[in-house]
């Protein structure tokens, strides 16, 4: 299996926890208010591996759990849509080339 490369790109601090920018590079609806987002999967990680994912530098962050393969060139979380929740209706408005953020891999959450 081909290694990746060590992350990089933080793009701010919060609390404790480093961020990395990502550009969307998917979103689909694959079922009614379930979705799931893709960006770049230029990292190592495991199937499952929780994820805190942020849209704005200081905003809510919430635990989301990776649902794409090793072997894949992307990375995708899935997700529902809470309509009254703070976070998902955020990323269900995200377009692919936006940029979001979540910390690195071994960063406190």
């Amino acid at each position: 299996m081909e290694e990746k490369p060590a992350l990089s790109g933080k793009i701010h601090t919060m609390e404790t926890q480093v961020m990395r920018g990502v550009r969307l590079t998917g979103k689909a609806e694959i079922a009614e208010n379930v979705f799931i987002l893709d960006f770049p999967g230029d990292f190592d990680f495991l199937p499952g591996q929780v994820l805190s994912v942020a849209t704005e530098e200081f905003g809510p962050r919430r635990l989301y759990s990776l649902c794409s393969g090793i072997t894949e060139k992307k990375a995708s979380i899935l997700f529902n849509l809470i309509e009254e929740g703070y976070l998902t209706p955020r990323l269900t408005d995200l377009n692919p080339g936006i940029l979001f953020g979540y910390p690195l891999p071994g960063e406190s959450l």
